[in-house]
């Protein structure tokens, strides 16, 4: 809209230009044809300054409201993971519903702001148009009837121009709807009707032939079987990182296989409730980012049962505590876009303290996958120690490090589990495996965390 208006402004010359070839045609055409579009071309420009101003309010506010969404849709994952979804749900509808307001009210400013310019532009063209039509064609001299065709077809021009101008409406305005549709999709991952309690894995994790497509077709696991024990440290790899993330992420059933069956203890994960089996098999990611809260709400998020005591002891586990404690008000520090904000380090042990808190069976860890300092290495590498006490721990590593210290490396290469061993084994016997680690490691590469 307001570039509608600045086009609007620039074409108010093209008349005024008109109109004075008008007069030195014809000196008895009254001056004051040209008054009317000065009149227009000042108080457009007063239009056309206030609506800019009033805009940028509304389209910083609504912006701010679009960026609360992307970021609540940006940690669905997090919040699947850890049973949130009806707290996130009612948020979300808040929100949507206030963008949706915001996004009314500056439509709204748009139609009333194009309303008044035209009726300005209608009075800048018809009134200069209708007295050079009167005057020019009185007869008073012969250039002057000869000059009124292009002098009208000039305007015409200008008139025309003016009606041309696109509505620059924010490209934001189609959001809420998108947004709409993406909520009305019929969910990839939901629970079967007489689903029941599903218990922590206690004996075996078994991927049972499993199968799994990218959205445009490309297969990315086919007929996989993989058997872990439970307590072990198992670090998933494939050279391409998604097939060994779509493995992991099929455990929390944020995805389903194509074919096959994800068995724990024996017992299809499909047959238990979402709520068990993500209360058991939690999925961290370094990726992971902070709610809108405190640090102790960050922590304790979906599960109002969970102490303030049990929240500071997880961030005792995975040597979060310290850092927290430094922060300006400690457990209380509110955290997210208009709050504190955390390095990469820090944002991942949040999220390590929120999983430990919940005392998972199994957990999923999805390491940063960005340079680390030395402290927050060695911080991590004793939190691994500490949560595989008596628990299963699945890694998609970025550390090799983390690799070396797993009781067993699965290799998935073209679908299928191509490698299965400990870190000395596989490299002695795995061209695959060296391969990876050539490619994540080689030492002539600073970008990635070789220790």
């Amino acid at each position: 809209m307001t570039a509608w208006l600045g086009k609007a402004c620039t074409a108010i010359p093209q008349l005024l230009l008109t109109i004075a070839a008008a007069i030195l045609l014809a000196r008895h055409v009254a001056i004051q044809t040209a008054v009317p579009v000065i009149l227009t071309a000042i108080l457009l420009r007063r239009e056309k300054n206030r609506h800019q101003s009033a805009e940028q309010l509304l389209d910083d506010q609504v912006e701010r409201s679009r960026r609360q969404m992307v970021q609540t849709l940006g940690k669905a994952r997090i919040v699947s993971g850890f049973g949130m979804e009806d707290l996130e749900h009612a948020q979300f509808d808040l929100q949507l519903t206030e963008y949706r307001q915001k996004r009314t009210a500056l439509r709204q400013q748009q139609r009333r702001s194009r309303l008044a310019a035209w009726l300005l532009l209608t009075a800048a063209v018809g009134i200069p148009a209708l007295l050079l039509a009167l005057q020019l064609s009185a007869g008073f001299s012969v250039l002057a009837s000869l000059a009124l065709p292009p002098l009208l077809l000039a305007m015409f021009s200008a008139v025309s121009q003016l009606a041309s101008l696109a509505d620059h409406a924010s490209a934001g305005g189609e959001l809420a709807d998108e947004i709409t549709r993406y909520l009305d999709r019929i969910p990839g991952v939901s629970q079967v009707a007489g689903a029941s309690f599903l218990n922590p894995l206690s004996r075996t994790l078994t991927f049972d032939q499993i199968s799994w497509e990218t959205e445009d077709g490309r297969r990315i696991l086919d007929g996989l079987d993989l058997r872990i024990t439970q307590g072990e440290r198992v670090a998933l790899l494939s050279l391409d990182r998604l097939p060994a993330c779509a493995l992991a992420s099929m455990i929390p059933r944020l995805i389903d296989p194509l074919a096959g069956r994800v068995l724990i203890d024996g017992r299809d994960i499909r047959e238990g409730t979402l709520e068990s089996l993500r209360e058991e098999a939690i999925f961290v990611s370094g990726e992971d980012s902070v709610f809108d809260a405190t640090v102790l709400e960050n922590i304790t998020c979906g599960r109002p049962d969970l102490s303030r005591q049990q929240a500071v002891d997880a961030a005792k586990l995975v040597h979060a505590d310290h850092f927290i404690r430094s922060l300006p008000r400690g457990y209380e520090t509110a955290l997210g876009e208009h709050g504190l904000q955390l390095d990469a380090g820090q944002r991942f042990r949040l999220s390590l303290a929120r999983a430990a808190a919940r005392k998972p069976a199994l957990l999923i860890v999805e390491e940063p996958d960005v340079p680390l300092d030395p402290d927050t290495k060695a911080m991590l590498d004793d939190a691994w120690q500490r949560l595989s006490d008596d628990r299963t721990i699945l890694f998609l590593p970025s550390r090799l490090s983390t690799v070396k210290r797993c009781t067993r490396i699965v290799v998935i290469h073209q679908g299928q589990v191509a490698a299965d061993g400990t870190h000395e084994q596989l490299v002695r016997n795995s061209d695959i495996y060296r391969h990876w680690e050539y490619q994540r490691f080689h030492p002539f590469r600073d970008d990635r965390d070789s220790a």
